[in-house]
């Protein structure tokens, strides 16, 4: 039976257990960049022909209602992307903040269709936002890994 070994991943977020395949993309001396850089990066594993897969996550100050997120995420979804295309939003829970957003857009780059998740949890304080790009083809394999990233993810304490 293959075992997976695990790694502790920190930046302004940490993720407390994740798969030793992904790697940070840049340390925590990066994240005092401004408001629109990433807390954490983390770079997946290459499969196949497409761009490897990658994980951000941002931690904000925020008292944003839950029930706005998908909106928003398909709002800055769009002004980046205007080709995209919405394909689901849907609930997804977490161990930490309990109820979240998964909203999941698809758009066709250079002759690649591309993948965006992005799950949204808000608790009193802040809003945690992870945001997933992969080739399409690459998002069913991996998935079991980034169901896990997500589940170990959380806002680092000073």
């Amino acid at each position: 039976m293959k075992t997976t070994q695990r790694q502790r991943v920190e930046g302004r977020a940490c993720i407390v257990d994740a798969p030793s395949s992904w790697t940070a993309e840049h340390d925590a001396s990066n994240a005092t960049a401004g408001p629109m850089w990433p807390d954490l990066v983390l770079v997946g594993p290459h499969r196949g022909c497409g761009p490897r897969p990658r994980v951000s996550i941002s931690v904000v100050e925020s008292t944003d209602a839950l029930y706005d997120a998908p909106g928003r995420v398909w709002e800055s979804v769009q002004r980046a992307h205007p080709q995209a295309i919405l394909t689901s939003s849907d609930v997804w829970p977490h161990p930490v903040w309990g109820e979240g957003r998964l909203v999941q857009t698809a758009r066709v780059e250079q002759g690649a269709t591309l993948a965006h998740d992005c799950y949204v949890f808000v608790d009193a304080e802040r809003s945690v936002r992870i945001e997933v790009d992969c080739a399409l083809v690459d998002l069913l394999p991996l998935e079991d890994q980034l169901a896990d990233i997500v589940a170990h993810t959380r806002p680092k304490v000073a």
